[in-house]
């Protein structure tokens, strides 16, 4: 099948399938039916962990990951490192995604509350993907934290494409699908220019608390989106040291050829998760003078983080 066939009917899926949940979500009890079973499939681990049944099973480190929407949580924080981890007995924990799908976990709650102290363990786990700064976890200088970071320009075309084409909208828990379908609609009103340049504030913070608050202590390791999707190799070794992993040469080469699965697609195609991965997105998609006032506001982080070109 050509390339331009196949993303047609990769389009044609998705709006079909988009349309047919929405309207399976108006039979009562269905939404209800749909978030069990989610819950219980995909998130039992989480689940359990929130009602006290699931207890560290090793004394290493937690290990907490943290990022932004668009910046390879995905690849890294739900495949790589819970593959990395796991023969140290580390059990890996998505509470984000247990709150999106209609879990009782918010994270932001308890957060306000001064409770962080009760979800977060020091040893034992690996919790993430964290897409932004949790203030008050107790100790932090006794886990181990991965801070992965993208250009917050590319993170900003990317996320635009995401909330107007291709995230799943969380049926499963109607109050987070209306919110999400209506900022949908008000993303679709604009041009992505505008978007990115109304949208940069918000990320500008979230970077800035990194900066802030966990950029040069010891127990933190920075990795880049960057060099992840271009160097892995790279991108594995400096994790494998920090964690003080020792893969066998044989099973390293194994995990790097396996990666590329994550790591590579074919085209360019809005209505996919992984549109495109090639850094540098923001000079392809946006206008320059769009570009030249990113870098006015993003000026503090771009420069903290090295991104001073383009």
């Amino acid at each position: 099948m050509p390339a331009a066939a196949g993303a047609s009917l990769a389009r044609l899926k998705a709006r079909s399938w988009q349309t047919l949940r929405g309207l399976l979500g108006l039979v009562p009890g269905f939404n209800a039916l749909s978030r069990w079973r989610i819950l219980h499939k995909y998130k039992q681990a989480e689940l359990d962990y929130c009602a006290g049944r699931l207890r560290p099973s090793t004394d290493h480190p937690t290990v907490l990951y943290f990022g932004t929407s668009r910046s390879g949580a995905k690849p890294a924080a739900k495949v790589f490192l819970p593959q990395l981890l796991a023969p140290a007995g580390l059990r890996a924990l998505d509470l984000e995604g247990l709150r999106f799908n209609g879990g009782a976990m918010n994270l932001e709650q308890r957060e306000a509350e001064g409770r962080l102290g009760e979800v977060f363990q020091p040893r034992g786990f690996f919790f993430g993907p964290l897409r932004r700064l949790y203030r008050g976890i107790p100790e932090l200088e006794r886990y181990r934290v991965i801070l992965q970071l993208r250009d917050p320009r590319d993170v900003l075309v990317s996320s635009y494409f995401s909330l107007v084409y291709s995230h799943t909208i969380p049926f499963q828990n109607p109050p987070a699908a209306r919110s999400y379908e209506a900022y949908r609609l008000y993303m679709r009103s604009m041009s992505i220019d505008r978007s990115v340049l109304e949208r940069a504030p918000a990320f500008r913070r979230i970077y800035a608390d990194y900066l802030d608050q966990l950029l040069g202590r010891p127990n933190v390791l920075l990795l880049r989106y960057e060099q992840m999707v271009t160097d892995f190799p790279s991108w594995l070794e400096k994790v494998e040291g920090f964690l003080e992993l020792d893969l066998p040469a044989a099973e390293r080469a194994a995990f790097v050829r396996s990666s590329q699965a994550y790591l590579r697609v074919d085209g360019v195609d809005p209505y996919r998760d992984r549109r495109q991965m090639t850094p540098g997105d923001h000079r392809r998609q946006l206008q320059p003078e769009t570009v030249a006032r990113l870098n006015e506001l993003l000026g503090d982080v771009l420069g903290g983080l090295g991104y001073l070109r383009g």
